[in-house]
């Protein structure tokens, strides 16, 4: 942000000192929003003594509520043509009722001739934001009337609606028709609808669980819209949920879209019918089975109160029923990490006789794509995974060293000291040899604390990445547990396509759901996300996940032959296991192939395969300290938690309880190892599976922190 003012600044408040206490009148445009919450002019009348501008400050509303990230828009317009460029830096603060606010700064610009420019700036929902106030500055000069002051913020709009209940959908519609607004509740969805139109910037659609539009007009924008659509497609390949209308009987319609999506032609696009617990949507378009599933324990674990003396209770068993379908209603088709669904018509209209039975399958399957359930977290609550992602033997106290170095300090400065000094004929030193040893062997285990933890800044990291190498797409969900010695000066940075979201402590380290997050801030400067303050503390475990789709030129190049063949490595890091499926199916596989390096590929069955990932991987899933188990069962954690339940429901509030391990990285992950009821490693003809101990892309713009056992996957088509 620059400070000295210019020409143009001067010129333009000699123009608002004439106008000094008039109306605006109409040459300043009202902003318009569909769906507008909040739309305000500071001042509210005339304009600004200094500069001669007004600001239009919008948040459309579409993405209200606390996921993903928030937009902004800070529109300064003035009377005149600008004589020359003006730089416009806005900062706004963002906090709930507790006052804690997060602070973010953007620049922007107002170009010579012109009258009007809109800063944007993207917020992540770190919380439930209800309070906002701002400044700006104008060629580095603080402008107070442009400005709102923190004592009297402007409050946002909120319907009480909550999300932890309530989906979100965005309607799409073109500006040019004249659809009606449909903000009724889809009982099916359990979703809010909200209208609006396309943006070219995919962090706009993160605070939705689903997209929905007409196959006609999906066609037509993906035609003459391209930025647009490009952002949509990038939102559903890093894990959204695009539904389409209006598809009619006929599903070969939808063929019209393959290759706006990039997906290969085929000859029959019938959706195909999944059986047992294949996955629906993997490799073209399938119906869902709607037939009740018979719980199995072994895969869905048990339901049990926070009562401990209730015990484990299983699950009812349902009475099986014939496979029922649902190709009178939608088909799916996975793109990425997220979904595609495409419905014969409206997406409310249900086929006749289905029965709520089948209706509430439909209803679950979608409900786990959930924004809550598919991020695994809530923002500004507590996770009760945090915990089995740490750094290992990082961040936790040595007791046992601890112990041994207090035990020797009391023999020597006990009964040796004194031994020792009376032998000498000097007890009356003890005056000066205790305190002094006591200080010594104090700032000794401090310093053996500290030191032991290092001094530098580690990263534990989880990652999978979904790659097409024919086209270069490219999505990447990332878990990133950080422990830093010293908090860095510059914070952490991140691109500015990629969505970080917090993973805050939960369930042992603190057992009530809503936490007290310090104040953050965060510039957007550079095409980057600079965290800046308030991110990573010293000596403190901290966790975020990373969504980012992304364009990238790094591969694997693979020849196949009747021996084997040869695999060369394109990647950033090198690969610890590269598992390959050729066009006919069959396996090969290399072990340590290095960075810009190359390795033979051995023919292989698929069990070997299973169990070298499996061996793989092992080590690497998320777990749990072997001290955890004992304080998260303890009587005192289960009764804190049972007391905040009761609480939450006495003041009618929701109680959000999502970890982690339901997240579309954990499942994908268990999904990989057969962990879902499905075969491991199930690959289609063309693809290969990659394991690496260091990331094979940069996850982030910074380079001082070190990686620690960590582990990345790389899902490959070639």
């Amino acid at each position: 942000m620059q400070r000295p003012g210019t020409f143009a600044t001067r010129l333009c408040a000699a123009v608002a000192l004439m106008w000094t206490g008039m109306q605006v009148d109409s040459t300043y445009a009202q902003p318009t929003a569909a769906g507008t919450t909040f739309a305000q002019r500071v001042p509210a009348k005339g304009v600004s003594k200094n500069t001669g501008m007004v600001v239009d400050v919008i948040d459309d509303g579409l993405g209200m509520g606390q996921f993903g990230y928030r937009k902004l828009s800070f529109r300064v317009s003035c009377r005149t043509p600008n004589p020359g460029d003006t730089q416009i830096t806005v900062r706004v603060f963002l906090s709930d009722w507790s006052r804690r606010p997060m602070s973010v700064e953007v620049d922007g610009e107002l170009p010579a001739g012109q009258t009007s420019t809109t800063v944007v700036m993207r917020v992540p929902q770190t919380k439930e934001w209800v309070l906002m106030w701002w400044d700006v500055w104008i060629d580095g000069s603080h402008d107070p009337y442009l400005s709102v002051d923190s004592d009297q913020p402007r409050q946002l709009v909120d319907d009480g609606q909550s999300r932890w209940r309530n989906n979100q959908m965005l309607l799409l519609d073109s500006v040019d028709q004249e659809k009606p607004q449909r903000n009724q509740r889809l009982e099916f969805l359990a979703s809010r609808v909200a209208q609006g139109d396309l943006s070219d910037n995919w962090l706009d659609y993160t605070p939705y669980d689903f997209v929905s539009i007409d196959l006609g007009l999906l066609k037509a924008t993906a035609a003459s819209r391209p930025d647009e659509f490009a952002a949509l497609e990038a939102w559903v390949r890093a894990g959204g949920n695009l539904l389409i209308e209006e598809v009619g009987n006929n599903w070969d319609r939808l063929r019209s879209i393959h290759s706006h999506f990039e997906w290969p032609e085929v000859d029959s696009i019938e959706p195909m019918k999944p059986e047992g617990n294949e996955p629906p949507g993997v490799g073209g378009w399938s119906l869902l089975n709607l037939t009740p599933r018979t719980p199995d324990p072994a895969r869905d674990g048990l339901v049990r109160d926070f009562d401990p003396d209730l015990g484990s209770q299983q699950l009812p068993r349902p009475l099986p029923s014939a496979a029922a379908y649902s190709k009178d209603w939608f088909a799916v088709r996975r793109h990425g990490w997220g979904t595609v669904g495409a419905f014969r018509s409206a997406i409310g209209t249900q086929p006749p006789n289905l029965g709520n039975t089948r209706s509430r399958a439909a209803t679950a399957f979608w409900g786990e794509r959930s924004w809550p359930v598919r991020h695994g977290l809530v923002p500004g609550t507590a996770n009760h995974d945090f915990s089995n992602w740490l750094i290992p033997g990082v961040g936790l106290a040595p007791v046992v060293s601890f112990q041994v170095l207090i035990t020797l300090f009391v023999l020597a400065i006990g009964p040796l000291n004194y031994w020792l000094l009376k032998r000498a004929g000097r007890l009356h030193l003890l005056l000066i040899t205790v305190p002094t040893a006591a200080l010594a062997i104090t700032l000794m285990l401090l310093a053996y604390g500290v030191l032991s933890d290092g001094l530098s800044t580690r990263v534990r990291a989880q990652s999978i990445t979904l790659l097409d190498q024919n086209t270069g797409n490219a999505a990447t969900w990332n878990r990133l547990s950080y422990y830093a010695a010293f908090a860095p000066k510059r914070g952490l940075t991140f691109t500015d396509d990629t969505a970080v979201y917090a993973i805050q402590p939960g369930s042992i380290e603190s057992y009530d759901v809503h936490l007290n997050l310090p104040q953050r801030d965060m510039l957007w400067a550079d095409g980057q996300q600079q965290f800046v303050h308030g991110w990573l503390a010293s000596r403190t475990p901290t966790q975020y996940l990373t969504v980012r789709p992304h364009q990238t030129g790094a591969k694997l190049e693979i020849e196949c032959n009747e021996a084997g063949g040869t695999v060369a490595n394109r990647f950033a890091a090198g690969a610890d296991l590269v598992a390959v499926v050729d066009a006919d199916g069959q396996w090969r596989m290399a072990e340590d192939v290095p960075s810009d390096g190359k390795a033979d590929l051995q023919l292989v069955e698929y069990p070997v395969v299973v169990s070298a990932v499996r061996e793989r991987l092992a080590d690497h899933s998320p777990r749990f300290p072997d001290a955890f188990a004992a304080a998260e069962d303890s009587p005192l954690l289960y009764n804190q938690q049972r007391q905040m339940r009761r609480r939450y429901r006495r003041q009618n509030l929701d109680y959000a309880y999502v970890g982690a391990n339901q997240s579309l990285l954990q499942r994908r992950w268990d999904e990989l190892l057969g962990f879902g009821g499905a075969g491991a490693v199930e690959l289609p003809p063309n693809s290969y599976l990659m394991i690496c101990e260091t990331a094979p892309m940069p996850f982030s713009k910074d380079d001082f922190p070190v990686e620690d056992s960590s582990v990345h996957l790389v899902v490959g088509t070639w």
